[in-house]
Order: structure tokens, then sequence, then C-alpha cells
């Protein structure tokens, strides 16, 4: 497999996986134009693409579903609640496909599991994909960890961690307080320091490429997110040859293999 992120922030998520002759995404947060631009950068096109799939249903992960999946006929697969809390995610219904939370199932060669996480959304999920040995795991907005945010770490080729803020800068910031607490519950975001803990204690040498994600604008910065992480990570000598990482809002990663 092969996975970049063509965009991840809190103004817009959007990551790409491809297999032999199948690609997709994982959420389609920014514009349809964007996107295409995107994938143009890193020499694919979005014409290839074979589906989007949906973590929930808030705007920096849907923003350019309706058009792209319009566009060019992807189909846009998403749990039954999920699509029941936001209705025009496409406006062709026949290209949505409904699929079941913490089951796994094929697609195009590649094994696909849509598992439960912690987050303030309707029926949310995070992403494992799986081909040839290879695992890449998707884990943003997860409001806290869990069993199965756990075990996707552990044998993952590559993850894309959910490193929202840094817990001194939001409590400093000039959000209100209503949303400090909603970003600091375990339905919220996952902070620097606590991505950097999950790593910590669970990590294991077959991670190859570590995608710190989903970074808050406001309440944190690439030079923070990476020094928390690399600092807790200092002790772990078996994990030398990580490479971490941090997605952008504004330009994609290089494509990373599995």
């Amino acid at each position: 497999m092969k996975t970049c992120a063509l965009a991840s922030g809190s103004s817009g998520n959007c990551f790409y996986i491809e297999h032999d002759q199948t690609c997709f995404l994982v959420d389609a947060g920014i514009s349809s134009r964007q996107i295409i631009q995107r994938l143009e950068l890193i020499g694919r096109r979005a014409a290839a693409l074979s589906g989007i799939f949906i973590t929930h249903e808030h705007i920096d992960h849907v923003r350019g579903v309706d058009a792209l999946a319009r566009k060019f006929s992807l189909p846009v697969f998403l749990t039954p609640k999920c699509h029941a809390g936001c209705r025009d995610i496409c406006t062709d219904e026949t290209l949505v496909r409904h699929i079941e939370k913490d089951t796994e199932f094929e697609f195009g060669g590649v094994r696909i599991l849509p598992f439960s996480k912690n987050h303030d959304a309707c029926d949310p999920v995070s992403y494992a994909i799986t081909a040839n040995g290879s695992k890449v795991s998707v884990m943003t907005d997860i409001g806290s960890v869990t069993a199965s945010v756990v075990s996707h770490l552990r044998d993952a080729s590559i993850v894309y961690l959910e490193s929202n803020h840094d817990i001194a800068m939001l409590e400093q910031g000039p959000y209100p307080e209503y949303l400090k607490g909603r970003i600091l519950s375990d339905r919220g975001h996952l902070s620097n320091l606590a991505a950097a803990r999950l790593v910590e204690e669970h990590g294991t040498p077959q991670l190859k490429h570590l995608v710190l994600s989903h970074l808050s604008e406001s309440n944190n910065s690439r030079a923070v997110a990476l020094r928390t992480m690399k600092a807790q990570l200092a002790s772990r000598s078996d994990l030398a040859k990580l490479v971490v990482s941090v997605s952008d809002r504004h330009q994609p990663t290089a494509l990373m293999a599995a």
C-alpha cells in the first residue's frame, strides 16, 4: 500500500490510500477542487478513485464529499447512523453505501475495518486498512484512548494519529470555556501528550511512519507537537527508526509505502 495525507488539521482532513488498482479517500474535508489539485501534486487522478470512506459528519471531514462523489460517480461509505445525522452528505443517494461498524469487509483487494471511537458525533469510526500483511490506521478525532486504538496502533505500519492540541496552549488560549471543555473531554480530541504517551506505551518496531494529524490551528504548532512526541519516545530505543512527521493543512505529505 501507499498513502499520504492530502490535508489534515482543524480546517479539513483528507487521507489517500492505494493498493494495486484500488485507491480511495478516508474523509474529504476540503473542497472537491482542492482534492483534485492535491491528487495531481502527488501524481494521481481523482478520476481513478474507487470511493470515499467517512469517519463522521463534521464539516472538516465531509466538506468536499458531495461535489467529488457526484463529479466522479464515487460510492460514499458510512454507517447508517452517520448518514441519518447528515442526510445531505451526498445528494445522490444512489452513491451511498452503508457499512457496519466494527465489521471488517473487503474492498478492491483491501480489508477495511471501521472501528468505534469516542467523539461527539453520530456513530463515529476510525479506519484500519490492511493489504499484503501491512496496515494503515487512520485515527483522528479520538477523545480518549480505547482498546481499539491501542490494537490498531500496535500492528500498523503507518498511523495517522491525532495530536490535536497542547493542553497549556488550549487552557490559556482564546476559546470559550465550553469549547475548551468539549475538546478536553473524553469525546473531544487527543492532546499532544496523550498521543505521545500512547505511542510510548504501545508502539512497536513494526511501525514505520507516524504522522501527527488534525493539529489545531489555535492551540498547537508543528514544532510543539513534534517536540512532545520525540521527548516522550526518547526512552524507546527500539523505535529509533520510526519516522515521525506532521501532516499539513495546505499541502499533501509525500507518499509513504506501508
